[in-house]
């Protein structure tokens, strides 16, 4: 029988269906976890595989990007767990038990748990290192070209991913989330604020921060992209990630 704690991503999905709305449609923007669930589920559907090799086929593979899965494959858990660094809980989120009782009832089910590294999940369950997504990078600001010259993106694509999506709707009267520029799946920098991305970078740079304490993001004005991985929460490394990212866009 399967653990409440271990449920699969369908679960996930089907339980996703009675959620309520926080807000009227275009009344607000707000980064969803349950939006890249519900994304993951459109493009299995339309394309009839896993999101996983979809990922594989048309990203990891293409690029290089050998260190990268959107959940480690279960067949190489055994191998490739020991690889992967452990992650710092953040202070709201108990660290569960680790113990052969906790792993026999379902309780192993944090980040560093077995359960989620395989798990897969859309919205934060992918493994990589700072070398392959330095390569995705490169991708993006070269205008969806590898670095062998091979087009993974098309440059449509690349610049409406950049590009702020979100300003027309900000600007409604009855908008009333924060004004934050968001691409397609990035966000745009946010200059004086805590969540920026680094305190020389242009009002154009685009990027992602990650719960467990990472960071990645890409300026087309300077041609510069960073990669930083930390194992320490957001709301702890946040600043000393900002300084890193200063100190390269400097060098």
């Amino acid at each position: 029988m399967q653990s409440p704690c271990h449920a699969p991503l369908d679960d996930f999905l089907r339980h996703a269906a009675d959620v309520p709305l926080d807000f009227s449609t275009a009344t607000d923007c707000r980064y969803s976890s349950v939006g890249f669930l519900l994304l993951g589920a459109i493009v299995e559907k339309a394309t009839g595989l896993p999101l996983p090799e979809i990922l594989r086929r048309e990203f990891f593979g293409p690029l290089r990007m050998q260190d990268t899965w959107l959940g480690v494959p279960e067949n190489r858990a055994d191998e490739l767990l020991p690889t992967v660094l452990p992650s710092i809980l953040p202070a709201w989120q108990a660290e569960p038990d680790t113990g052969e009782d906790a792993v026999e009832s379902g309780n192993d089910w944090g980040w560093n748990s077995r359960y989620w590294r395989t798990l897969g999940a859309p919205w934060g369950g992918m493994i990589s290192s700072a070398g392959d997504l330095g390569r995705y990078a490169a991708m993006m600001l070269s205008g969806g070209f590898s670095d062998a010259g091979e087009r993974i993106l098309p440059n449509a694509v690349v610049q409406a991913a950049m590009a702020n999506q979100t300003g027309e709707l900000a600007a409604q009267a009855d908008f009333v989330g924060a004004a934050r520029a968001w691409g397609l799946g990035w966000r745009q920098n946010w200059p004086g604020h805590s969540a920026s991305f680094g305190d020389f970078l242009s009002p154009t740079a685009f990027g992602h921060w990650g719960a467990t304490g990472t960071t990645m993001w890409m300026d087309p004005a300077s041609q510069q992209f960073a990669a930083i991985l930390t194992t320490t929460p957001y709301e702890e490394s946040c600043s000393a990630i900002q300084r890193v990212s200063n100190i390269v866009t400097v060098l």
